[in-house]
Formats: C-alpha cells, sequence, structure tokens
C-alpha cells in the first residue's frame, strides 16, 4: 500500500518550498522519503508529518486540528539529546497532538515540562515514536498502538 498525500498537504509542501526560494519541485520529488538537512544534523520528513497530520491525537484520540508535534525534551537513554531553543528535532521524534493538547490548551505540550507531560500521559516517546514511524514505513493508515 502505498500512502500518498492530499492536494492540501500538497499544496503546503510547495508553499514551504518557495518560501525557501526554491520555485519547482526541483531536487527530492515529494515521494523521496528522508532527505537530511545540512545543519544540526535534522532529519526531515514531510510524508511521515503529513501522515502524523491524519492520526488520532495521541493524548486524548480527538481527530479535530491534529498537529505534528515535535519532541524537544531529551531521554539520553535512548539516544535522544535534548533540543534547545530555535532548534527543531528531526521529524521521526514527532507525535500526533490536537491543538488543544500540543499548544493552546492549559495543560498543553509546551505549556511545562514536556518529559513530566509524557510522563503523566504513560506514554514514553521514545518508542512511542518508533512505533508510529514503524507503522507509517510499513504503509499502515492506522498506527497499531492504541490511543488513549
Amino acid at each position: 500500500m502505498t500512502l500518498t498525500l492530499t492536494p492540501r498537504e500538497t499544496a503546503d509542501i510547495l508553499r514551504r518550498r518557495r518560501s525557501k526560494g526554491l520555485a519547482k519541485l526541483s531536487g527530492p520529488k515529494l515521494g523521496a522519503r528522508v532527505n537530511p538537512k545540512a545543519d544540526r544534523g535534522r532529519v526531515r520528513d514531510n510524508a511521515f508529518l503529513a501522515y502524523l497530520r491524519r492520526q488520532p491525537c495521541a493524548a486524548c484520540g480527538s481527530t479535530h486540528r491534529v498537529e505534528a508535534a515535535h519532541i524537544r525534551s531529551g531521554y539520553p537513554e535512548a539516544g535522544w539529546g535534548p533540543t534547545g531553543m530555535q532548534v527543531k528535532p528531526s521529524d521521526f521524534r514527532a507525535a500526533s497532538l490536537c491543538a488543544s493538547c500540543h499548544r493552546e490548551g492549559p495543560n498543553a505540550q509546551h505549556r511545562g515540562n514536556e518529559r513530566a507531560w509524557w510522563a503523566a500521559l504513560g506514554i514514553y516517546p521514545p518508542t512511542y515514536c518508533a512505533e508510529v514511524y514503524a507503522d507509517f514505513a510499513a504503509g499502515r493508515d492506522q498506527p497499531t498502538r492504541a490511543t488513549r
């Protein structure tokens, strides 16, 4: 099974490329999975981020206004170093969260201690992200891991 981007997702990717001075889809094609970014070692994967936006929220199960939420806190035991301000982690370190759980709500992921926030949900991000990415790589439309 091949995952395809929706017209909205394709337009969003083209808009981002134009803002970086890339007028056309030259270079890596939309179907290309992973293209490492030269600076800071960040790995980008637009198709995976689009996949995350189609999944239910990992925290509350909502399917409304789901975003790809990058996990910035470090988990050294899993090989994840913390990222600082203005440094976004690689895209494989992202989970699907609704806007309220990610940014807007009073108890959102980015409004406090991120590591404690995930622990309160009973989710260990390195394992969770690896499972979701494996589902994506296998072409499954829905993750095999049950959400809350």
